[in-house]
Parts: structure tokens; sequence; C-alpha cells
């Protein structure tokens, strides 16, 4: 009786030790596996060590470069640098300005009261009313209008002339003001009496004239006397008239 029962308590332990010395399951293969760390960025690269060029590689009528006895770093070029658009528009933003400038005319022909022309060109003097050509004046009459015409050609005498560019104008526009030297040509007209002011810079120029009674202002016809036409400069880039 006691040999069987100890018995059966031997196949109770060994059973007990088979179930333990079981291998686990293996796991299901829908089981999702763990994420990956995330790698590292790689590091910069480092400068390379690299033998000095052992023939002369330098084009023809450049200059050499300097000899080198040691080894060379090759390093890496660096990024390239774009600049931001906002910097791109403030440079643009600090452009200089237009500004007013002047274009010299040659051998200037007086078409007209205020009318030049100097080969294409072809201006009237702004900001001022000349008399028209027909134009007559004073009691007995005396033809102002032609005697204007031709004191302005006694001013002028074909000398070279500096016309006004407006700012931002391309060309020398049909309409603008001119100088001979340092006498304003438009102002000068009016000041002798041979136009009207239409700018106020002229008004000035036109009182004395009426107060002086010069040109289309005097009762009687006028005689030509030494005035301004007769000291402006010549200009200096006016080349000399060969004689007829």
């Amino acid at each position: 009786m006691r040999a069987l029962t100890l018995v059966s308590l031997l196949l109770v332990v060994g059973l007990v030790f088979g179930l333990f010395a079981l291998p686990s399951p293996a796991p299901d293969e829908g089981t999702e596996e763990p994420p990956a760390a995330p790698q590292a960025a790689p590091p910069p690269a480092l400068p390379q060590e690299v033998e000095p060029a052992t023939r002369n590689v330098t084009p023809r009528g450049m200059t050499l470069g300097p000899k080198v006895s040691g080894p060379l770093l090759r390093v890496e070029p660096p990024e390239p640098v774009h600049p931001r658009k906002d910097e791109a528009e403030q440079r643009g933003e600090q452009k200089t300005a237009p500004t007013e400038r002047t274009e010299r005319l040659f051998r200037p022909v007086v078409a007209g009261l205020g009318k030049i022309e100097s080969g294409e060109h072809s201006v009237r003097l702004a900001g001022i009313e000349p008399l028209a050509p027909d134009a007559s004046c004073g009691k007995p009459v005396w033809p102002c209008g032609m005697m204007g015409r031709s004191a302005l050609r006694r001013l002028i005498r074909a000398r070279a002339i500096d016309c006004t560019i407006p700012a931002g104008a391309a060309t020398l526009p049909e309409t603008t003001s001119c100088r001979l030297g340092d006498i304003d040509l438009g102002e000068w007209l009016v000041s002798q009496g041979w136009a009207k002011a239409t700018a106020a810079r002229y008004q000035d120029a036109e009182k004395a004239a009426k107060r002086e009674k010069r040109g289309q202002w005097s009762t009687q016809r006028p005689g030509f006397t030494p005035d301004a036409e007769e000291t402006a400069p010549f200009s200096s880039d006016l080349p000399s008239s060969s004689p007829l």
C-alpha cells in the first residue's frame, strides 16, 4: 500500500516538472514589431589630406600658383547662400531716383518767337506766351512780332543752348525751358517785352517790362541797343564755323 502511494507521488511530481519544462508558445505573426530607433544625422565630412600636384597644369599666360611642399587639405564647399526676397526688394527700393537733366542743342535756329529748332529737335519755350509772327504794336504801328524774333536771333547767334529734360522723361519734350549760358531764354523774352508770362517765375520780369515800356509795351518802335544778347557767353563746345 505504501509502495503504491509513493509511486503516485512520484508521477505527480514528474507531471509538474514536465509542464514547466515545455517551450513557451511562439508569438503570433500578426503582432507588430516595435518601431526602430531614429538614426542620427551623419557627421560632417572631415577634411581629407591629398598629395600636391606633381605636374604644372597652369594655362599659358597665367601666373603660376604658390609652390606647396606638404600635403593639402580638401574641404567640402560651403552651402550657397541665397538672398532673401525682402532683402532683394529692399535693395531695389534704394535705387537712385530719376533727376532732371539737360541736353545741349548745337547751332539752334530761331523758327519763331519761343520756337527753336536744332537737327531733329524742335522745342517751344515753356512758361511764356510769345508774340505772333505778324503781331503789330504801338501808334504808329510797328511789327513787334518780327522785331521780337529778330531780337531772339541776335541773342542766340547760333550758339549752343541747354534745354531741360524733366525727371523721368526719356527724351527732350516738345515744350521745355532752355538756357544760353546763364540766361533763361523764356525769362529774357518776357523781360524784353517780346512775350507774356504764363508761369509764376516770370511774373516779376513781365512787371518790369511793362514798367519800363519794353517791346510790346512800348508806345513807339524801339531801337536795338547793346543788351544781354551782346554779352552772352559763347558755348565752349560749339565748333567754330568755317567761312563761306
